[in-house]
């Protein structure tokens, strides 16, 4: 594994699950075509893929690194999302749950790629100052290297660019961040996750958290229809900013394309050659 690139500000965060029957093929698709076709898109650094460890929550998560958010807005990537190849056509209507969340990054600490990946999304009353954020990143780090932590990625949740289908989102409105912490071993996540929660907590008893200039009204209690197949929680009221609503999800990393690796003139060709023969279309024959 390539470690991701620390040049980047900003970063597309992706969960879905996938009908059952169509899971190999998809893990073809997604892991031959789909992500480095993204990934050659000018802008993109590199796209990762992870699947989860644990049941109860999306099958799927891929992570697309970006220098700005700004490469969500290129005529590349719209075309791509307004004209999907002839296996992607074939692979929209087998996605479920599916939630994208494009982010500014605010913190990067650590320097190593891990083979196991907790990501954490909350969402705040109001807004929620950069340096808290940037803070809390460091104490993830700092307090997670008995579990061997190795890296902690932060953004802040920013609307940007085309989606092809419709997020399944049950969070309620607000400051929206997601927390991206790697460490080695999938069996430690759960432990990883315990310690990012202690440092989340100190964080919204800190009345430094919240954003200079604003008013944070008291957190309302998580809706009743919150998808709780993300393993949410409503932290206790305080002192202090409180979340309205956490969500967790453990992952093991499964593959990685580096735009270096795909990087070429044209949009890359279809991978009609590797479609399953009941999926391709007539009007497009198969390659020879």
């Amino acid at each position: 594994m390539s470690p991701g690139n620390t040049s980047t500000s900003a970063f597309l965060a992706l969960w879905n699950d996938i009908d059952p029957p169509r899971i190999t093929e998809y893990e073809r698709w997604h892991t031959l075509e789909h992500v480095p076709e993204r990934v050659w898109v000018p802008g993109f650094l590199s796209g990762t893929r992870y699947v989860a460890t644990r049941s109860g929550q999306p099958r799927y998560f891929t992570r697309y690194d970006l220098n700005d958010l700004s490469a969500l807005a290129t005529p590349a990537y719209q075309d791509l999302v307004e004209h999907p190849t002839p296996w992607s056509a074939s692979m929209r209507p087998a996605f479920s749950n599916l939630l994208r969340k494009p982010c500014q990054r605010v913190a990067l600490v650590g320097t190593t790629q891990g083979a196991a990946l907790l990501v954490m999304r909350l969402v705040w009353a109001g807004p929620i100052g950069r340096d808290a954020a940037a803070r809390s990143a460091h104490q993830v780090l700092t307090q997670g290297a008995r579990d061997v932590v190795t890296r902690v990625t932060v953004g802040r949740v920013q609307p940007a660019g085309p989606q092809a289908m419709g997020n399944v989102d049950d969070a309620p409105e607000g400051d929206e961040w997601i927390y991206m912490i790697e460490a080695t071993d999938p069996e430690q996540l759960a432990t990883v996750e315990a310690s990012a929660r202690t440092v989340l907590s100190a964080m919204a008893a800190d009345p430094t958290t919240q954003q200079t200039g604003t008013t944070m009204p008291r957190a309302s209690p998580t809706p009743p229809h919150a998808d709780s197949r993300a393993r949410q929680v409503q932290p206790d009221p305080g002192p202090g900013v409180q979340p309205l609503w956490l969500a967790a999800t453990h992952y093991r990393y499964a593959s990685q394309v580096l735009h270096a690796n795909v990087a070429r003139p044209g949009r890359p060709a279809a991978r009609i050659d590797l479609m399953a023969s009941s999926e391709i279309t007539p009007s497009v024959p198969p390659k020879r």
